[in-house]
């Protein structure tokens, strides 16, 4: 998969979450965890931070500031 085709641009994010306004839909995504960028065109994200997200919520991604990580 190249990089281009894990970028989730502005007119993807409005459709796949169903929503009218960029922040609309920033707010729903960051609510669920995923970062978002404001770039020239509007807001993205990419599929990686979605799925480290989901797996962030389902308890599957280690968070880097829990004293595990650093024994």
């Amino acid at each position: 998969m190249a990089a281009a085709d894990s970028i989730l641009d502005s007119p993807t994010l409005l459709k796949l979450m169903n929503c009218k306004r960029e922040g609309d839909c920033k707010k729903a995504l960051e609510a669920q965890g995923v970062h978002v960028f404001h770039g020239r065109e509007g807001i993205w994200t990419t599929i990686q931070l979605v799925n480290a997200a989901g797996m962030n919520k389902m308890g599957l991604l280690k968070e880097e500031t829990e004293p595990e990580h650093y024994l």
